[in-house]
C-alpha cells in the first residue's frame, strides 16, 4: 500500500504478532482493566499492520476502533480505513497550505485536509475533529479551518487544544516561541460557538 501522502514506504514494515497482542488484549480484560475502545495513533504509516491485526481478532471482539491521525493523507488511506473506523479523531493544524509547507514542510495541505475530511464526515462513523492552536495563528489558519468544518457541520464536533508548547525545533521560529495567548484562545472559542459547531 501507499498510504501515506509522499512520507512513507510501507512496502517493507514488518507485520505486528496479532496472536500475543489478542493474548495480551485477554489477559488485560481478565484483569479486569478498562478496555472500551482500540485507539490507533498515526494510523496511515501503519494501515497494512492494522488490517492484519483486526483480521485475527477474536470472533467476540466489538471494541469500537478509533483512529487518532492527521489530515495529510493519501485518498486511498480514507477510502480503506472508513471500512472499519468507528470513530474518526484527527488533527486539523494548519488553514491554509503556506503555514503548513513553513512550518511542517509539507505541500498542499489543506487540499488533502479538505478531502481527508469530506471522506470521514461521509463515513458512518464519528468525527471529532482536534483543532492544534498555534500561537499567531488564528486569522491564517484557525479561521479558515473553522469555516472549513462549518460545511460540515452537522456531522463533526470540534475540540479546541490548547495546550500547545514550544518544542524541539519550534524554538528556532520566533512566533512558535510561545504559547498561545488566552485572547487567542478566547478568539477560537468564539469562532467556534459562532460557526454553530458542537463540542
Amino acid at each position: 500500500y501507499c498510504i501515506d501522502h509522499d512520507l512513507w514506504d510501507t512496502n517493507n514494515l514488518d507485520l505486528v504478532d496479532s496472536k500475543s497482542f489478542w493474548r495480551r488484549i485477554n489477559q488485560l480484560r481478565q484483569w479486569k482493566y478498562p478496555i472500551n475502545t482500540l485507539e490507533f495513533t498515526n494510523p496511515t504509516e501503519s494501515l497494512p499492520a492494522i488490517l492484519h491485526l483486526l483480521q485475527h481478532a477474536p470472533d467476540d471482539f466489538n471494541l469500537p476502533i478509533v483512529f487518532n491521525c492527521h489530515l495529510y493523507s493519501a485518498e486511498s488511506f480514507c477510502e480503506i480505513a472508513t471500512e472499519i473506523v468507528d470513530v474518526w479523531l484527527p488533527d486539523l493544524r494548519y488553514g491554509n497550505s503556506k503555514c503548513a509547507k513553513k512550518f511542517s514542510s509539507v505541500d498542499d495541505y489543506f487540499k488533502h485536509a479538505a478531502c481527508g475530511l469530506k471522506a470521514m464526515v461521509n463515513s458512518e462513523a464519528k468525527v471529532i475533529v482536534r483543532i492544534l492552536l498555534l500561537p499567531g495563528h488564528v486569522d491564517c489558519c484557525h479561521q479558515p479551518s473553522i469555516e472549513l468544518l462549518r460545511q460540515h457541520k452537522n456531522h463533526v464536533r470540534v475540540s479546541v487544544l490548547d495546550q500547545y508548547i514550544p518544542e524541539y525545533m519550534a524554538t528556532e521560529r520566533e512566533e512558535l516561541r510561545k504559547p498561545a495567548s488566552s485572547e487567542e484562545i478566547r478568539r477560537v472559542e468564539v469562532l467556534v460557538n459562532e460557526n454553530g459547531l458542537s463540542k
